[in-house]
């Protein structure tokens, strides 16, 4: 996974350590990692894997509506 976003924002720490990411609106520097994965297998396998881990821990519809329903009760508590 290859992620261009804003440096130190809410994505680039939630993706930190998952993907290769670069600063955004650098194409120059997208196109150069995207040049560096094409060279290495290795490490597109590594962050496949990764990316499949991360999707399936904390963006899955389960774990979506288990998310809402926290948020919801806070909300509740907090009346």
């Amino acid at each position: 996974m290859i992620a261009a976003v804003p440096r130190g924002g809410a994505t680039w720490k939630f993706l930190d350590g998952v993907a290769e990411l670069v600063e955004a609106g650098d194409p120059k520097a997208l196109a150069k990692k995207i040049l560096e994965l094409k060279a290495d297998p290795k490490r597109c396998a590594e962050l496949a894997d990764k990316g499949s881990s991360c999707a399936a821990k904390n963006l899955s519809p389960e774990v979506g509506r288990a998310k809402y329903l926290e948020w919801v009760g806070k909300l509740i508590v907090s009346k």
